[in-house]
């Protein structure tokens, strides 16, 4: 099937079909998630509150903006998350996806050989991670819409480029091509993670209210509570970007969503 009529082709999406996916994903790979969220995701966020915090706001102050303003924020988070914790999310991203699409009957990779293929997935996945953030809050910062409408376009930009060892520029062509026709459903599938992102950080939060209360460690915990939840929406929505792939390539193209595992062969 050529892109031109992929791009044209308008199907149905089963958003609860999708996250029912994901969430079988998540269950048959919690080791995964619980040993490469904490490598990947957790670690990085902890240094970085901990060690590069504090110089990210000295740059912003010293560039005249300090960082209780927007610009200041701006300067500190793209610091902070481009240059410092990207990298890793972007790694966590491919070894997770690549995890979640492969087939559980056929044999695997060892874990060496799989962090080997991944780091080569991961360049790519952050320059494309760069371009996505860049130009979706541009969009946002002019008149929200088109920062809505790349972001839905852009939408499984991550597991074209590890499913299909796609380039920057070409998975954003990929991507849209597969979402055109369908955005206005993808557009309920990011409303839905949403939704469970803030219930998550909300139950989280309520806990270590509680715990923080007896211990008298509210701060600490509450921050570390925010940390965890920021951590269980990552992987959360790999598995759903990927589920959602897997969706849209078995309905657009018709093919096996076993098809798209056998990405480092």
């Amino acid at each position: 099937m050529t892109a031109a009529s992929i791009a044209t082709r308008t199907v149905k999406i089963e958003i609860g079909a999708v996250w029912s996916d994901a969430l079988a994903m998540i269950a048959r790979e919690w080791g995964a998630c619980v040993v490469l969220a904490a490598a990947l995701s957790l670690a990085p966020r902890l240094v970085l509150s901990s060690f590069f915090l504090r110089p990210a706001l000295d740059l912003a102050h010293a560039l005249g903006m300090p960082a209780g303003t927007w610009l200041g924020g701006f300067v500190v988070g793209w610091v902070a998350g481009t240059l410092l914790v990207a990298p890793f999310a972007c790694l966590l991203a491919v070894l997770l996806t690549w995890r979640f699409a492969a087939d559980p009957t056929e044999q695997r990779l060892s874990w060496s050989d799989t962090l080997t293929a991944g780091l080569k997935r991961t360049p790519p996945l952050y320059l494309a991670s760069v371009i996505v953030d860049f130009l979706s809050t541009l969009g946002f910062a002019l008149l929200i819409v088109p920062g809505v409408l790349l972001t839905l376009a852009w939408s499984v930009v991550s597991p074209v480029i590890v499913l299909e060892g796609a380039g920057p520029v070409k998975s954003l062509r990929r991507s849209a091509d597969l979402t055109r026709g369908c955005r206005r459903a993808i557009f309920g599938f990011w409303l839905t993670y949403f939704v469970v992102a803030v219930l998550i950080g909300l139950i989280l939060g309520f806990a270590a209210g509680i715990l923080g209360a007896v211990f008298h460690l509210r701060s600490i915990l509450l921050s570390s509570a925010s940390t965890m939840a920021e951590v269980v929406a990552t992987v959360f929505g790999i598995a759903g970007r990927t589920a959602l792939f897997r969706e849209l390539e078995t309905l657009k193209e018709g093919r096996a969503p076993s098809a798209a595992a056998a990405v480092f062969d």
